[in-house]
C-alpha cells in the first residue's frame, strides 16, 4: 500500500495557523490569506516546503510569515507550534486544519491497519485534537 500526503502544512491567520501549509489545500489557503493580508504560522513536516510556501505568501502580501516544521502527530510538536504561533502572533484567531494523510489502495488489500492508521492521523491525532486542545 501507498502512503500519501494530502497536504502537510499548518496556517495561523493574524495569528492564523495552517496545518499543512507545506503543499495541497493548506498550501492553496496559505497563499489566499496571504492576499487578504494576514500574518501566518505555517506547519508542516517539510521544512523546505513550508520554506517555499512562506515565500509565495510574502511574495502574494502576508503580513508576516513564521514556519514550525514537525510531524503533527506528535503532541510535542503540536505544542511548539502553538508556543511559536502565540510567542510570534500573541493569540491566534483562525486555525486551518489541513494536515492528513491517503492510504491508496482496495479494501480487500488494504486491511484494518491501514484504515486505523489513516483514522488516526486525520482524526484523532492531528490538528484536530492536538492542536486545538
Amino acid at each position: 500500500m501507498l502512503e500519501r500526503i494530502a497536504t502537510t502544512t499548518s496556517t495561523i491567520f493574524a495569528g492564523c495557523c495552517d496545518e499543512g501549509a507545506s503543499s495541497g489545500i493548506g498550501k492553496a489557503v496559505a497563499i489566499r490569506l496571504s492576499q487578504e493580508h494576514y500574518a501566518l504560522s505555517l506547519s508542516g513536516r517539510d521544512e523546505k516546503a513550508l520554506e517555499d510556501t512562506a515565500k509565495l505568501c510574502k511574495e502574494a502580501g502576508a503580513e508576516k510569515v513564521i514556519i514550525t516544521a514537525g510531524d503533527l502527530c506528535e503532541e510535542s510538536n503540536a505544542q511548539k507550534l502553538v508556543v511559536n504561533t502565540v510567542s510570534e502572533f500573541n493569540q491566534i484567531d483562525t486555525l486551518v486544519n489541513s494536515a492528513g494523510i491517503l492510504v491508496s489502495g482496495n479494501v480487500i488489500d488494504a486491511g484494518i491497519d491501514l484504515y486505523d492508521r489513516q483514522m488516526d492521523v486525520n482524526v484523532r491525532r492531528l490538528s484536530s485534537y492536538l492542536t486545538v486542545r
